[in-house]
């Protein structure tokens, strides 16, 4: 019998449930990340607001993710506010969209069914990406109310055309407000036809971006492991 793994046994002994203590794991499978476990615990979780800001530039176009990744972000983010909904979380929501410009398309509050159906609505912009805009819009959405736990869960592929954006110095002057980075894609890159050329992940600046809020980078390099990360971040 492997010493690193726990396992739970029924009446019969039939194996019900185990832990890899070498890979942890949460219930539904996904990594377990490593902010500090007192806060991703569901039982007697606090009240949390939060946004997702999630990328609608042209790169999201991309097939790397069927049918595109922003489909497949958008799949993510609904089981993450139906996950909230069936688990009778408390906490408040907003969605904001971003290429170019960042828009506000769900504001920040607790009616979660109506979450949805912005983020159902989400298009691609057939443009740039500004990381910066979609932090100030998310910083001035979460000032709306002085609650003591916030955050920010922003996916996209990490290219950013607006260097004079410093998303990262936006981050860093925002203390208390952990801001969850995803990365989408890949480094080997993706053909998109609306560009005409092949988009990669660029993680350097999402890395940044978490580590000076003091929240995490994620990576997802499939569709699976996307959705465990919205699964795991609901229950923040």
């Amino acid at each position: 019998m492997n010493d690193d793994i726990i396992r739970i046994t029924d009446d019969d002994l039939k194996d019900t449930a185990h832990m890899d203590l070498m890979s942890p794991t949460t219930p539904d499978g996904g990594m377990l990340s490593n902010w500090n476990p007192s806060e991703q615990s569901v039982p007697g979780k606090q009240s949390v607001d939060i946004v997702l800001c999630v990328d609608t530039s042209g790169s999201m176009e991309a097939a790397d993710y069927l049918p595109s990744r922003l489909a497949a972000a958008k799949d993510a983010a609904l089981m993450f506010t139906k996950r909230k909904v069936t688990q009778n979380y408390n906490d408040r929501v907003a969605v904001i969209g971003f290429g170019g410009n960042a828009t506000v398309v769900h504001p920040l509050e607790k009616n979660l069914d109506s979450v949805g159906a912005s983020i159902s609505k989400l298009n691609v912009t057939h443009s740039g990406t500004s990381l910066g805009h979609a932090l100030s819009a998310a910083y001035k959405e979460l000032s709306r109310f002085n609650s003591p736990r916030r955050a920010i869960v922003l996916l996209s592929d990490g290219g950013d055309e607006y260097d004079n954006s410093k998303p990262e110095k936006i981050a860093s002057s925002h203390k208390g407000i952990k801001v969850f980075t995803i990365g989408l894609g890949t480094t080997k890159g993706a053909h998109v036809k609306f560009l005409g050329k092949s988009v990669s992940l660029n993680e350097t600046i999402l890395k940044q971006i978490a580590n000076v809020s003091g929240g995490e980078y994620l990576h997802a390099p499939g569709v699976p492991e996307l959705q465990r990360i919205y699964l795991n971040l609901a229950d923040y």
